[in-house]
């Protein structure tokens, strides 16, 4: 049965798309301007506080999924149009901006046809195809993809295991820093950025509320009783990027 549509995941997106837009029209300012500049604060400013972006979009996918196949059969059939569904909409979109983008840049550098058509049967055009590193922000792709792999075995957990379902802004915390200490401590694998466990908390942060949406919507809405609440998140976020 098809769940309700939310129209405030539109405004949500549609902020997290200006933030993206935000960090990546500051970005080079804040690494041409001279630190003594005056407009280098502001600069700084707009290119550091708009980072909730990319979590924010994780976080999104996570709650969209689980919102929409929590409720549905998992069967062979849902499966595979889940997963064609995502070939078509995600991957040769991504196949054809890797290939734009990876032609444009090289072709900037060198003003050589030849030279860039050789280099798209490249390793190393393959190796940033598969790392989605063809272009900057290309590796959000290849993030989401993760997470797409692991859904439908996520999905088999919490259906034959629905008593982990409370739990899993909890898991998904756990699991995250796991990931990080170990990498920190025995793997070392230097685009940490780049694997979806590094953001499996938002993910799963996502997963929980689009479980429970129905149960908990009245907390997320903009009352005076959740004025407090949403201050506070507010100063726990400044306070994260901020090193308050």
């Amino acid at each position: 049965m098809k769940r309700a549509h939310i129209n405030e995941l539109n405004i949500t997106r549609a902020l997290a798309i200006l933030a993206v837009l935000l960090i990546h029209s500051t970005s080079t300012p804040v690494t041409a301007l001279s630190s003594d500049s005056k407009l280098y604060p502001f600069y700084v400013f707009f290119n550091i506080s708009p980072k909730f972006a990319v979590p924010v979009f994780i976080f999104l996918s996570g709650f969209v999924l689980f919102y929409n196949y929590i409720q549905e059969d998992l069967t062979k059939e849902l499966i595979k149009n889940f997963y064609k569904k995502r070939v078509t909409q995600i991957l040769i979109p991504y196949l054809f901006f890797s290939i734009f983008y990876y032609v444009a840049m090289q072709f900037y550098v060198t003003y050589d046809l030849a030279e860039t058509w050789r280099s798209l049967f490249s390793i190393e055009f393959l190796e940033k195809l598969l790392l989605g590193k063809a272009y900057t922000h290309l590796y959000y792709i290849f993030i989401i993809v993760q997470f797409y792999v692991m859904f439908p075995l996520l999905l088999y957990i919490l259906k034959k295991k629905p008593a982990l379902s409370p739990h899993l802004i909890l898991i998904g915390f756990a699991l995250q820093w796991v990931f990080i200490l170990l990498n920190a401590e025995f793997w070392q694998y230097p685009y940490r950025g780049s694997i979806a466990f590094s953001y499996l908390f938002y993910f799963l942060t996502g997963a929980f509320l689009g479980i429970y949406f129905e149960k908990y919507k009245g907390w997320l809405q903009l009352k005076k009783e959740n004025f407090p609440i949403t201050i506070l998140f507010f100063v726990v976020y400044m306070a994260k990027f901020y090193d308050i």
